[in-house]
């Protein structure tokens, strides 16, 4: 663990499950993805009680931001 490392913020691309649990192990229990655009900024994000419940889940949307699931 690195003491000083409250949270580690991921906004590239998703991480997988269990290299999420290794940073978690090693760096700091707090990661967290983030999801947006350069045009809109943040939409989405997975903190990690959402990545633990929904391990597959790329989050949930920010305040003020409405979110649709189309196929």
């Amino acid at each position: 663990m690195f003491p000083g490392l409250r949270l580690l913020s991921v906004t590239t691309a998703p991480v997988a499950n269990a290299q999420r649990r290794l940073a978690r192990e090693r760096l700091t229990p707090d990661i967290r993805e983030m999801f947006g655009t350069n045009e809109t900024g943040l939409l989405l994000t997975a903190r990690p009680a959402v990545q633990d419940a929904h391990p597959e889940a790329i989050g949930r949307a920010v305040d003020g931001i409405e979110a649709v699931v189309v196929d």
